[in-house]
């Protein structure tokens, strides 16, 4: 007799714990779909993934070459340029790339035949001068020195602008860029 109540004992335990389990189960499944779960992402991370998904505000200009590999300043400078007015039509490889010496990342930003070329610096050029003077033929003669080095001379008819700030050398014709480039981007004409 006594053999047989603790073989019950043991199976009414037995049954007990696995009642408990079951028990245990189905709450933590009931709770779990009612509960509303929300993923821990930063605000940080939903607001770049959300600005990575906004098309960006030069995807609708033409590149030239079309692989021209596309730098962060671009946008910043259409930006400016497009809230003046400026529709930038185009994006080319500049040739001042290596005009100041060493090479730098650079782009002409083209609106039809109007443009202007933007160097874009990992530091300041120091004592960056700029001279331009009429010459006796009516031409425009320019030129451009870093401390007491000349690195670019040359006359030309059409009337050349030059800006520089910290971040930016530009170098353009057309006037409807000049305004919008010093004041959107804090550039300013350079000394002689």
């Amino acid at each position: 007799m006594r053999l047989a109540k603790a073989r019950n004992g043991r199976r009414h335990s037995v049954v007990r714990e696995l009642m408990h389990r079951l028990l245990v189960a189905l709450v933590l499944v009931s709770c779990s779909s009612s509960i509303p779960v929300t993923p821990s992402v930063s605000p940080s991370v939903i607001a770049a993934t959300a600005a990575s998904s906004r098309p960006s505000p030069i995807s609708d200009i033409s590149r030239d070459p079309a692989s021209l590999p596309v730098f962060p300043e671009e946008a910043t400078v259409v930006q400016v340029l497009r809230r003046a007015g400026v529709n930038v039509s185009r994006i080319a490889r500049s040739h001042y790339e290596s005009f100041l010496g060493e090479p730098h990342r650079a782009r002409i930003f083209l609106e039809g035949s109007e443009g202007v070329d933007i160097v874009f610096l990992e530091e300041p050029i120091r004592a960056l001068r700029i001279c331009v003077s009429a010459t006796q033929s009516g031409f425009q003669h320019e030129e451009l020195f870093i401390g007491e080095r000349l690195i670019g001379s040359g006359d030309g008819s059409e009337q050349h602008f030059y800006l520089v700030s910290d971040r930016y050398f530009i170098s353009g014709m057309g006037g409807r860029f000049r305004t919008p480039l010093e004041v959107g981007l804090g550039t300013k004409q350079p000394p002689c």
